[in-house]
């Protein structure tokens, strides 16, 4: 009987420490270049690892600027938004913002500026 509570404890405490790992969220305002919300935005995280940068660009914002990233794990992240068809591309916004996610604090609520693009 003493064995089946350990392995309950161990479940629950690796159960636990996963759930801690992708327990943090970013959510915020995309603002252009003259401080009006951005509702046609893709917001992109970036996460450096070693000597190579992950980007992943699939969250839009909805008709008041906003936008919510969950489940993303505790770390630093770069946070930017572009716009391809005005000008805000990748090449022109990243790295943007850093962000951190901390076991303190696992929730962040920014506001992302558009930086100059391209001029069309």
């Amino acid at each position: 009987m003493r064995g089946n509570w350990l392995a309950i404890a161990c479940v629950a405490s690796v159960a636990s420490f996963a759930t801690a790992q992708t327990a943090g969220r970013i959510t915020g305002t995309v603002l252009n270049e003259d401080g009006q919300v951005v509702n046609e935005a893709t917001v992109c995280t970036s996460v450096a690892s070693g000597n190579s940068t992950s980007i992943n660009c699939n969250i839009f914002t909805d008709n008041g600027g906003q936008f919510q990233i969950d489940k993303l794990r505790l770390g630093n992240y770069g946070l930017f938004a572009i716009n391809e068809a005005e000008g805000y591309s990748i090449q022109n916004q990243n790295p943007g913002q850093k962000v951190a996610l901390t076991t303190e604090n696992p929730s962040q609520n920014v506001t992302v500026r558009l930086r100059p693009g391209a001029q069309s």
